[in-house]
C-alpha cells in the first residue's frame, strides 16, 4: 500500500499451494463477521432456533399497535416448580431495606407503579390466580444507572431458581434477530452525517400473549403501601434479563419493518434491517437533509 503523501496504490498477491483452502476459509470468515442479513441468520439456525422462531411465527400478533408473542419455552407445559416461597423471602429483604431507607422505598414504588399506569404491568385478581398456568413468581431488585442516580431500574431475576430450576433454563434463546455489531460499526463509518439512536424501553414495547402471562408474576403492594399484604401482580410485556427477549424484540422490530415496507422509503427500512444492534441505532449519511428525513 502507497505511503501518506502516494497518490498510487499498490496490492501484493501471494499464491500458494493451499490456495483453494485459504479461499474457502477467507470466505467463512467474511461470513461469519459480516453476514448480518435475515437471509444469513436463517440459514445458519440451529435445531433449537428453529423452534423458537417457529413459536415467534406463529403466536406473532398485532395487538393496540404494539406486537404480542409467546414466551419461548423449551416445552408447550414448561417445568415451573412452586416459585413462590423464594419470591416472598426476596421480597421480605426488599421491604427490609425500603423501611431503613423511605426515599428508596419512594423511587422504587414510583417506578413499579408507572410500569402498571403505562399498562406493562397489571394486580392479578385473587381469584384469578389459582388459574395461571404456567405461573412462577419472579423475585425483583433495584439497580442504578450512573446516567440515572434519581430513578432505580427494577430488574426481575429470571435467573432465580427453585429446586434448581428457572425461568430462564425453561426459555429458548432464539436466533438474534439482530444486525452484528462490527456490520453496523462499519457503515457507521461510511458517510459524513453521524445519528445516533435508542428505541425507548424496547423490551417493553413487545407484549407477551395472554396465556403466558403468568410465567412473569411478582410480588408486590397495592399503591405501594408497605403496610398491606403483598399481591400478585404480573408483567404483561416482555421483559429484561428474560433471555428470549432480546430474540423476540428483535424479530418484533424486524417485523414492523418487514409488515410497513410499502409505506416508507427502502432507506428507511434497511436502516431498521441493518443499523439496529437490538435497540441502538448507528447510520450515517451523505447529507443532513437525508438524516432528517429518514431519522423520522
Amino acid at each position: 500500500m502507497g505511503g501518506p503523501d502516494s497518490d498510487g496504490v499498490h496490492v501484493n498477491f501471494v499464491r500458494s499451494d493451499h490456495e483453494e483452502v485459504l479461499s474457502k476459509q477467507l470466505e467463512h470468515f467474511y461470513k461469519a463477521e459480516f453476514g448480518d442479513t435475515l437471509v444469513d441468520v436463517e440459514q445458519s439456525l440451529s435445531f433449537e432456533d428453529r423452534r423458537a422462531k417457529q413459536i415467534m411465527d406463529e403466536s406473532v400478533a398485532l395487538v393496540n399497535g404494539h406486537h404480542q408473542l409467546k414466551l419461548s419455552f423449551r416445552q408447550s407445559l414448561p417445568c415451573l416448580p412452586d416459585s413462590l416461597p423464594e419470591a416472598r423471602r426476596r421480597l421480605y429483604w426488599l421491604e427490609k431495606k425500603m423501611e431503613r431507607d423511605p426515599e428508596f422505598h419512594k423511587r422504587y414504588a414510583s417506578v413499579v407503579n408507572k410500569y402498571q399506569e403505562e399498562g406493562s404491568s397489571r394486580q392479578v385478581p385473587d381469584e384469578e390466580v389459582p388459574t395461571l398456568k404456567p405461573i412462577w413468581y419472579l423475585p425483583h431488585h433495584a439497580v442504578w444507572h450512573p446516567r440515572k442516580p434519581d430513578e432505580p431500574r427494577v430488574v426481575f431475576d429470571c435467573a432465580s431458581k427453585s429446586k434448581g430450576i428457572s425461568l430462564n433454563s425453561q426459555l429458548l434463546q432464539g436466533p438474534e434477530n439482530t444486525s452484528l455489531l462490527i456490520g453496523v460499526i462499519l457503515r457507521f463509518r461510511v458517510n459524513r452525517v453521524a445519528v445516533a439512536a435508542d428505541i425507548k424501553r424496547m423490551f417493553h414495547q413487545v407484549f407477551v400473549s395472554q396465556e403466558d402471562r403468568g410465567g412473569l408474576c411478582y410480588l408486590w403492594w397495592s399503591d405501594g403501601d408497605l403496610m398491606k399484604d403483598p399481591k400478585t401482580f404480573q408483567m404483561l410485556v416482555h421483559i429484561f434479563g428474560a433471555t428470549s427477549s432480546p430474540s423476540i424484540c428483535g424479530y418484533a422490530l424486524r417485523r414492523t419493518s418487514a409488515d410497513n415496507s410499502e409505506g416508507f422509503s427502502s432507506e428507511t427500512i434497511d436502516a431498521v434491517m441493518r443499523d439496529f444492534h437490538v435497540d441502538d441505532l448507528l447510520k450515517s449519511f451523505e447529507t443532513t437533509s437525508q438524516a432528517v428525513e429518514i431519522t423520522k
